[in-house]
């Protein structure tokens, strides 16, 4: 923690005036949460940074705060089973400027937020805003990635048991092969979906 003139900083975040403003991530910055009671609990863009690659299928991934990710690429987290946005306030968390480019996928691999989810899946109280997803697959190996690249704004391969509720894309863009949606992509699940647009 440290000062920025009359203004406190912590973390990622600045305290101006008893409001709190959160900086856009720098594309590079990892900062690993603070799990408690089997939750991880996310403030910051580079919190949710940390999150990049992983497989997360038995912690809970809270996120308490807007989040912008800056456009800078994005490295989808692997697997993330429980994800939910809601704030103190009630309301959704924004995620800001997601820039997700995967290349050369596999057959069931794709872009997205989440590449995949699997076994019981609650994904609950986000609003994307702004996300550019981009997925290609290798067109010289079409045998081994059978021609798709899925991709979505949220989990581009879902499958299991899923509910959804309260998961919103604004201003999005997409761009794949083969199963696309504006929140989901492959879907091979007892899926039920609610209160979430695009």
């Amino acid at each position: 923690n440290y000062l920025i003139g009359a203004h406190k900083y912590m973390n990622g975040i600045i305290l101006i005036d008893g409001c709190t403003y959160a900086f856009p991530w720098d594309g590079v910055t990892k900062t690993q949460p603070v799990l408690s009671e089997g939750a991880y609990h996310v403030y910051t863009a580079e919190e949710l940074a940390w999150f990049q690659g992983r497989t997360e299928a038995s912690n809970k991934i809270l996120i308490h705060r807007d989040i912008d990710l800056g456009g800078y690429v994005f490295e989808p987290i692997y697997r993330a089973n429980h994800i939910d946005g809601a704030k103190a306030d009630g309301s959704n968390s924004e995620i800001r400027n997601l820039k997700v480019v995967r290349t050369n996928c596999g057959k069931t691999d794709g872009g997205a937020f989440i590449r995949q989810a699997s076994g019981t899946t609650v994904h609950k109280n986000m609003t994307f805003v702004a996300a550019d997803i981009k997925a290609t697959h290798d067109p010289n190996n079409i045998a081994v990635a059978g021609g798709n690249a899925y991709c979505a704004t949220l989990c581009s391969n879902m499958s299991g048991t899923y509910p959804m509720e309260n998961v919103h894309a604004i201003n999005g863009k997409l761009y794949g092969v083969n199963k696309m949606g504006g929140l989901l992509g492959r879907v091979s699940a007892s899926a039920t979906i609610s209160n979430s647009s695009v």
